[in-house]
């Protein structure tokens, strides 16, 4: 019966002491502003770029509203590297409080819906 305690006493002062040393990782959700997206597949492409980059917990783009939230951890990525992320999948990337004017021209790529449908209709 005392070993039983013992190991008791033992894990409970474990948990007391690691728990007050445990420092879980923050997260921090921010709104970029998406230009250059065209159909359901530009929004697919940026999102799965977003949620395959490091740090990236989870990412929504909006095709309506030319937004991406992307939730993220600022330890192991920045805003910038984010903007970086849908830059190099080929669209334009601002904060929300940025607004500033993007200078990348996308023409739509070949996963791009709406380019093959204007191409249909000009064989028409």
């Amino acid at each position: 019966m005392k070993k039983k305690s013992f190991i008791a006493l033992i894990a409970v002062s474990l948990v007391i002491l690691f728990a007050g040393s445990y420092s879980p990782e923050t997260s921090e959700t921010t709104t970029i502003s998406v230009s250059g997206m065209r159909c359901d597949n530009c929004v697919t492409k940026i999102q799965s770029a977003l949620i395959e980059a490091e740090g990236v917990k989870g990412a929504t783009v909006c095709l309506a509203s030319g937004s991406a939230e992307v939730v993220f951890s600022p330890a192991v990525v920045s805003i910038e590297d984010i903007k970086g992320v849908v830059i190099k999948a080929g669209f334009c990337a601002d904060s929300k409080a940025d607004k500033a004017s993007c200078s990348i021209t996308k023409s739509a790529g070949a996963a791009c819906s709406v380019k093959k449908s204007n191409k249909s209709k000009k064989s028409i």
